[in-house]
């Protein structure tokens, strides 16, 4: 029989804001980070599969830690209330630092007898989330060093070098190019209204961080953002694959499917995919297949979605999204590793015709003086 959470399984195409801020807090925002995640999962797992029992696994694991670190006063809130009789899930969400997936997976798992492979899951999870960060953030340096530098030359260029040349063609009285005036006007427009320039840009980030807090902006900006070639693609990868282990996980430790999806729902960081799975979940309610109620997610392919058509038909659905989950991982690794590859190149091009293009207009004047004296 499926497990049945306390947690109001009426279905809602917006979350609930209690539980989608402490979801995403747990996951995003929360100084009980990624790093902190996986020692917490590595080490019960551990232990765990070496027969240790729950209090002393405890015991071991809190006298550890360094007392003042973060991971240790966690850890002795998980203690002390499960030492006061409380599950160890109940302990886990009580800290305020886990998410209800994460708990109720921890709960499933208690009452399944399947402790130990619920934190090999979860501990897969996390380090898999580390991981394509990592390999995110490695791809970009070079390209953000590359921004860097090359807003710096240019403004060095805009600022000093056209001048230069400006001041220079004004005392000689000869007729410029017009893409030499161009540059020249520019370069003017860029000293004397930078200042401005800045203001309006300040502005308009401000104006754009409180419009992004409503979810119909948030929703209209990412419904053209997963448009935009390999990088929509990408982004649309790595929210399935979040969805899709979250699924696994609760659908394998037999929660029932509209709670898994509320919470599969509320883990998403995206306001626009995730109102299409709350649209998904009403449709269940009311007797549809989840293989049509996901359809119009925009998330799985119709291979995919014929997958979850059988595996629903068969009672497999965990293994649908093991699947799924497994396929997606791997194309995610492939794609974060050449997102580096792809911006080093655009970025080099677009910095060297700028560059280049300021040069030639600033020494066509003089090709032109020499050729006519």
């Amino acid at each position: 029989m499926p497990i049945e959470l306390k947690a109001n399984t009426k279905v809602q195409a917006k979350s609930s804001s209690k539980t989608g801020s402490g979801i995403l807090a747990a996951l995003k925002k929360d100084s009980f980070g990624k790093k902190y995640k996986i020692r917490f999962y590595k080490e019960f797992h551990s232990l765990l599969k070496a027969g240790v029992d729950m209090n002393t696994l405890l015991e071991m694991i809190t006298v550890n830690t360094k007392k003042k670190d973060k991971y240790a006063k966690v850890l002795s809130e998980i203690k002390q209330s499960v030492l006061k009789g409380n599950s160890l899930a109940e302990a886990v969400e009580q800290t305020g630092h886990f998410s209800k997936f994460e708990s109720s997976s921890i709960k499933a798992g208690e009452e399944s007898g399947q402790l130990e492979a619920v934190f090999g899951d979860l501990l897969y999870f996390y380090e898999f989330n580390a991981k394509i960060q990592k390999t995110i953030i490695g791809s970009m340096s070079y390209p953000l060093l590359l921004i860097v530098v090359s807003t710096g030359i240019l403004f060095f260029m805009v600022n000093v070098v056209v001048p230069m040349f400006g001041g220079l063609y004004e005392r000689l009285g000869s007729e410029l190019p017009q893409i030499t005036q161009h540059i020249i006007a520019i370069s003017d427009t860029v000293q004397n209204q930078y200042l401005y320039w800045l203001m309006a840009v300040l502005i308009l980030i401000l104006v754009f961080m409180q419009l992004w807090k409503k979810d119909s902006f948030r929703i209209r900006v990412e419904s053209i953002l997963i448009r935009v070639p390999f990088f929509g693609s990408f982004y649309i990868k790595s929210v399935k694959s979040r969805f899709s282990s979250v699924l696994f996980f609760l659908l394998k430790a037999n929660v029932n499917l509209l709670e898994a999806l509320n919470l599969a729902q509320n883990s998403m960081n995206t306001k626009y995919i995730s109102s299409k799975v709350g649209e998904a979940s009403e449709k269940i309610a009311h007797g549809s297949s989840l293989k049509k109620s996901l359809e119009n997610t925009e998330m799985f392919s119709e291979s995919e979605l014929m997958y979850i058509e059988i595996s629903e038909e068969t009672n497999q659905l965990h293994q649908a999204f093991e699947r799924i989950s497994s396929q997606v991982r791997e194309d995610l690794e492939s794609q974060a590793s050449i997102v580096g590859k792809i911006l080093e190149p655009i970025l080099i091009t677009f910095v060297a015709i700028v560059i280049g293009t300021i040069l030639v207009a600033m020494y066509m004047p003089l090709f032109s003086l020499s050729i006519g004296s």
